[in-house]
């Protein structure tokens, strides 16, 4: 079982998050192997709980999704302009 929790901070700039994998520790591996004569078994118990804590700061000026947009003009200048650089 995996947990995890994520909070906005510094205004919706950042998010903070913490996460946790395997908190019940049942990452448990057990087997045997029979042959001939020889009994053999195991049982293997790793240490699988990891926590993570991780920080993200956003640098952009506007709104997530918005893109400045000039219109057909400008894409028709910037078609000009790299035609002309010959």
């Amino acid at each position: 079982m995996n947990i995890g929790v994520s909070k906005q901070v510094m205004k919706g700039k950042g998010s903070l998050r913490f996460n946790v994998r395997d908190v019940l520790l049942t990452n448990i591996a057990n087997g045997s192997s029979k042959y001939s004569n020889i009994d053999a078994s195991f049982h293997q118990v790793r240490e699988s709980r990891v926590a993570n804590l991780s920080f993200t700061y956003r640098f952009n000026k506007g709104k997530v999704g918005q893109r400045r947009r000039t219109g057909g003009a400008g894409d028709e200048q910037s078609r000009v302009k790299v035609g002309n650089e010959n």
